[in-house]
């Protein structure tokens, strides 16, 4: 096993960082009393690591001597970073034998504690003495910054005083975005979809990295990046929707980090793009395992309300309150085997939704005329639609959570969870208008919906149905009409 940096000792099992200070910084890291090669220990066991936990340990070890490259390179002590100050005064302790925090509780100016000092300032303990210069002419005097910062290492125990980097937050989110994923993703079909997707703001949170360089996490420094990255994002993009994309994902990695790591950072809670398009609210969809089946049940219960029950079986063509209340009984085609949502709309919005089972028929035929919700219900507002709604999702599953249009998104969901997702036809099914006018968009244009398509409605309709029960009323109807029969 061959790594980069890694020192191991023929007598010793204890590995260790190993790395040479560049010619053009060798001399001042001399002058300073720099031990050149560095070596740091990785704290691992040769006997037992392995190489994944080694090359992890390699990396953490590179980025602190960068951090001492970076602070040798400036010739003046203000421009240094703190991360990089404190990183090479942490690694100037180690050097010296010291561990973090070997002052910890240890009286000041006390013997233990000057002799440690001392020792590891060596040389430049007395520094500051008139005839300092003239005993060490080679030698040049250690900032006074620097000996505070090793000072604070040294008393500071590990944790206590831990700054952190743009990289931390953007690695430590991306392993929290993976790890929710992993555990939300029910089938094998879902989580390669959501991880593919999710290589896309990958990129995007890379991207703003190479723009913003590796800054220190402060409440200061996210502010003003986060701000001029927008700035940039505004002169890349002429759409500002597309801006606001890109700009999304590193502010919602940043604002996690500090939520959860870095508690003292605060980040701005929303940076606004001129032309934006107001951010759709997130909607909670039915648990598919505990949920759901309650749901399914519900609907095929009489006790429940008509239009609650509608809706139920809306779930599975996307179809909203405002949809069921617009489509009348006569756009019920019972020998096809499907119902035109939304009949009262424009001729080009309509979009077939399948007759699930012969409750879902009963339902939809339950009035002789008029509107499928009944003729009172025509009359309602939106409000009283989605409180009906509302109060009977949250009283079937205790999730006061729920609302209205969990029920359409659910839809989606199975959808997604069965691989089927991004198909044409579901589009099609939950009335999904594209940018681009392509077919999807014109599926009604002609007044009627064409036997093939019908088909392949209720495939999906069926393979998003397989999992649940078959609560149906009176089965043995399904052989007398053209209802799509789903037997599982």
């Amino acid at each position: 096993m061959k790594i980069k940096n890694l020192k191991v000792r023929p007598d010793s099992p204890a590995l260790a960082f190993q790395a040479k200070i560049p010619k053009a910084l060798s001399g001042r890291a001399l002058m300073l009393g720099l031990k050149n090669p560095v070596v740091m220990s990785l704290g691992l066991d040769g006997n037992t690591a392995s190489e994944a936990q080694i090359v992890a340990a390699i990396e953490r070890k590179r980025e602190k001597f960068q951090s001492l490259l970076r602070f040798l390179s400036n010739t003046d002590i203000d421009a240094v970073a703190k991360q990089d100050l404190e990183t090479s005064a942490e690694l100037w302790v180690n050097q010296q034998g010291y561990q973090r925090g070997a002052l910890y509780g240890i009286e000041k100016f006390s013997e233990p504690w000057v002799e440690a000092l001392d020792h590891t300032l060596g040389l430049h303990f007395n520094q500051d003495h008139p005839e300092w210069a003239k005993t060490y002419p080679k030698l040049q005097k250690l900032p006074k910054e620097f000996i505070s910062a090793i000072q604070a290492i040294l008393e500071t125990r590990e944790h206590d005083d831990t700054h952190y980097v743009f990289t931390d937050a953007i690695n430590a989110y991306k392993d929290h975005r993976n790890k929710e994923i992993h555990r939300a993703a029910q089938t094998d079909a879902e989580l390669n979809r959501k991880l593919y997707e999710f290589k896309k703001d990958e990129k995007r949170l890379e991207h703003f990295l190479d723009y913003t360089g590796n800054q220190e996490f402060t409440t200061a420094q996210c502010s003003r990046e986060l701000k001029r990255y927008k700035l940039h994002l505004l002169d890349q993009y002429e759409n500002p929707v597309t801006a606001k994309r890109h700009l999304t994902v590193p502010c919602a990695a940043l604002r996690w980090f500090s939520n959860e790591v870095a508690v003292d950072v605060v980040i701005p809670s929303s940076i606004k793009i001129d032309g934006q398009q107001r951010a759709g609210a997130i909607r909670k969809v039915l648990d598919v395992e505990a949920q759901l089946p309650l749901i399914w049940k519900a609907a095929h219960d009489p006790a429940y309300d008509h239009f609650f029950r509608l809706a139920v079986f809306g779930l599975f063509s996307g179809s909203t309150a405002s949809e069921l209340v617009q489509t009348e009984v006569e756009d019920v085609k019972t020998d096809k085997g499907y119902v035109v949502m939304g009949g009262t709309k424009r001729p080009h919005r309509c979009r077939p939704a399948v007759i699930v089972n012969d409750t879902h028929l009963q339902l939809l035929t339950h009035f002789k005329a008029g509107s499928i919700v009944g003729p009172k219900r025509v009359n309602q507002t939106s409000a009283n639609h989605s409180k009906i709604l509302k109060t009977h999702l949250a009283q079937i599953t205790g999730d006061k959570e729920l609302d209205p249009y969990s029920l359409r998104h659910t839809g989606k969901h199975l959808a997604d969870i069965k691989g089927v997702g991004e198909s044409q036809y579901v589009k099609i099914m939950f009335g999904w208008k594209n940018k681009k006018r392509d077919y999807a968009d014109k599926y009604a244009a002609a007044g009627h919906f064409a036997a093939p398509l019908i088909k392949e409605l209720r495939a999906i309709t069926a393979l998003m149905l397989e999992d649940l029960p078959d609560y149906d009323n009176n089965p043995d109807l399904l052989h007398q009409t053209n209802v799509v029969p789903l037997r599982r």
